[in-house]
């Protein structure tokens, strides 16, 4: 991406291991110095690298921590299909008793944010802001369905990563491609038997 304003973001990520629940593995991506002041979690369907341009544009001592949740990135599946919202719920309070004591910021995007309220109404002690994008605090059973059959449909593979990117460009049109780009690079895993997931 020569000339863009995200060029040289990606070596700036640092690849953090984390532990979700009933030792569930879980992966984040970390940029800054210090102790973790900020804690994004992304919407279903997406990974924590959609933060990329977000926390770039953080000043450097300010570490913040991306949350990829269960099945999600770079994150582990679920051998057995848990990905309730409790179940996420339990992930994010084991990843944030790992983090310490220090008081920290949580932003969500849609179910990231429904999971960020979920942990503020019992942690409140633990915050010094919270901030929610697109978030609705409940779905009608008929939505969450529809919501679901769509992920389903989704959940494919794809033959290239450019093909992957042909797809999120669909779903993301009004994004700077060059953001586009990266997102979708950082959010494909190759697999012998399906190509591109």
């Amino acid at each position: 991406m020569p000339g863009s304003k995200l060029q040289g973001m990606e070596p700036a990520m640092e690849r953090v291991l984390l532990r979700g629940a009933d030792e569930h593995r879980l992966c984040g991506w970390a940029r800054g110095s210090g102790p973790v002041r900020v804690v994004f979690l992304h919407g279903i369907g997406d990974h924590a690298r959609v933060w990329d341009a977000i926390t770039l544009a953080l000043p450097p001592e300010l570490r913040s921590l991306c949350v990829d949740l269960r099945g999600h990135g770079d994150s582990s599946w679920s051998q057995h299909g848990e990905y309730a919202r409790a179940d996420f719920g339990r992930d994010l309070e084991v990843v944030l008793q790992d983090l310490g004591p220090t008081p920290i910021a949580l932003v969500g995007h849609s179910l990231g944010a429904w999971l960020a309220i979920r942990y503020a109404a019992v942690h409140s002690d633990r915050l010094v802001a919270l901030a929610l994008l697109d978030v609705g605090l409940r779905v009608e059973k008929t939505v969450a369905q529809r919501l679901n059959e769509g992920l389903v449909r989704e959940a494919t593979s794809f033959a290239s990563v450019e093909s992957y990117l042909e797809h999120v460009r669909g779903r993301y049109w009004l994004a700077e491609p060059e953001a586009l780009e990266a997102f979708a690079r950082a959010g494909v895993r190759h697999d012998d038997d399906l190509g591109v997931v």
